[in-house]
């Protein structure tokens, strides 16, 4: 990640803001860390950083995408309302605590599909799901098509570690 932030600085650089933004996005991180800050960040691009019970609330939900915990458990500590928590929820990323919750989970997924040739199913209960089923219709809920699509699309294949099919390899035809 240290050398992705130092790409994203130097396109930042020459580029600016607008296209790290959209950089950052697309590769699921939510800002450059300057080298003081911790490797591992939360998904926060949406959020106004001011705005501290979200970003307390985000970091509680990353902390448990394997082994999800009630949305109501979540929140216990912060002094706010259930409801005061969905209207600041609804503000700043114009979604529930529950239903960003679910993103979150299906966006650890999607990239687990798209970076490993881990099995479908392994990475439903990497995503706290209790079933490939019950995992496969929320992934097809919320990007439109199912996992399989998404995992031949990215060109992984079950059998190939590296995702190189054989023909792709050097000295294979």
């Amino acid at each position: 990640m240290a050398a992705f932030d130092m790409i994203l600085y130097l396109i930042q650089q020459e580029h600016g803001e607008e296209i790290v933004a959209a950089i950052c996005e697309r590769a699921i991180v939510d800002r450059i860390r300057n080298p003081g800050h911790r490797q591992r960040s939360i998904l926060t691009s949406h959020v106004n950083r001011q705005n501290q019970v979200v970003t307390t609330l985000i970091e509680r939900m990353q902390e448990s995408l394997t082994d999800p915990i009630p949305v109501k458990d979540i929140l216990s500590g912060i002094g706010l309302t259930r409801r005061q928590v969905e209207r600041i929820f609804q503000q700043e990323l114009h979604i529930s605590p529950a239903k960003y919750y679910m993103k979150l989970r299906l966006e650890r997924a999607r990239l687990l599909l798209h970076q490993t040739n881990t099995p479908i199913v392994d990475i439903a209960m990497a995503s706290g799901f209790s079933s490939a089923s019950h995992f496969s219709k929320a992934y097809r809920d919320f990007y439109g098509h199912s996992p399989h699509r998404t995992r031949k699309g990215a060109g992984i294949r079950k059998n190939e570690p590296d995702g190189i099919t054989p023909s792709r390899r050097k000295g294979t035809s």
